[in-house]
């Protein structure tokens, strides 16, 4: 007599933290504060949160200091890595 034993797992993945879906229009937005304030410390980060937030654009997401922080680092960190594969980005 043999004995079959199945073993399962949940299928389900597991999701992302975060918000992935800045569209380019907000990206640069961020760019832009970020380059007008150049924040160094968490207030710097606060006043960059309360200017993005006050833009026009009702179908963007209040979105909080940590996160646009996250998401310029992100940015910086791509632009950089692309800078050092020596892509030209001007054209």
């Amino acid at each position: 007599m043999s004995v079959v034993i199945k073993l399962t797992m949940p299928l389900k993945m597991t999701e992302k933290q975060g918000s992935t879906n800045y569209t380019y229009a907000e990206q640069r937005r961020l760019l832009e504060i970020v380059q007008a304030i150049l924040p160094t410390c968490k207030t710097d980060w606060e006043a960059v949160a309360e200017a993005y937030n006050a833009t026009d654009t009702t179908s963007w997401k209040r979105t909080g200091c940590i996160s646009l922080r996250r998401k310029s680092t992100s940015l910086n960190e791509e632009y950089y890595d692309v800078q050092a594969r020596g892509v030209d980005l001007s054209r």
